[in-house]
């Protein structure tokens, strides 16, 4: 886990809310605060895609994909929004993936979830690296990975400063 302070604050919003760049990621929660405060519990709810007969998604949570223009809607105008809090996570054949460039003994299926937590309060936007697994490991490959793989894509686009 590492804490990212985002220095080009403008060109991070613009690559949320307005820009693809994240869209691929799946969305465990959200919280704006404008005017009002909205929450959004990312996980799908199944009885209402089968009361639609929609397809059944691959995840059990919506893409930022799906709800950034919501989100955008939401915060658009003036002034910046007064906070707000993303909880992003890599979608299950992402880390499938991931794990094969990943020297290390454990399964895509012992990983719950690998995170990225996005912060604005205060005029200050930090990103936050973070894992979850189903097993006890000393075993910090996995963490080292994902850290170094989202410091890598944040540091292609914006000013940062790494704690």
């Amino acid at each position: 886990m590492i804490a990212i302070n985002v220095i080009s604050k403008n060109e991070f919003m613009n690559a949320i809310f307005i820009k693809d760049t994240f869209d691929y990621m799946l969305v465990s929660e959200l919280e704006l605060t404008t005017i009002n405060t909205f929450s959004v519990d990312g996980r799908i709810n199944k009885d209402f895609i089968k009361k639609n007969e929609l397809e059944e998604p691959e995840d059990d949570f919506i893409s930022w994909g799906s709800i950034r223009h919501i989100c955008f809607e939401i915060i658009k105008g003036k002034n910046a929004p007064l906070k707000f809090k993303i909880t992003l996570k890599l979608p299950n054949s992402y880390i499938e993936k991931m794990l094969t460039s990943v020297d290390t003994n454990i399964e895509a299926s012992q990983v719950l979830g690998m995170y990225i937590h996005i912060n604005y309060e205060n005029n200050k936007l930090n990103v936050i690296t973070g894992t979850s697994l189903s097993i006890f490991t000393m075993d910090k490959s996995i963490d080292k990975f994902w850290d170094k793989q989202i410091t890598t894509l944040l540091n292609q686009h914006f000013e940062l400063e790494i704690e």
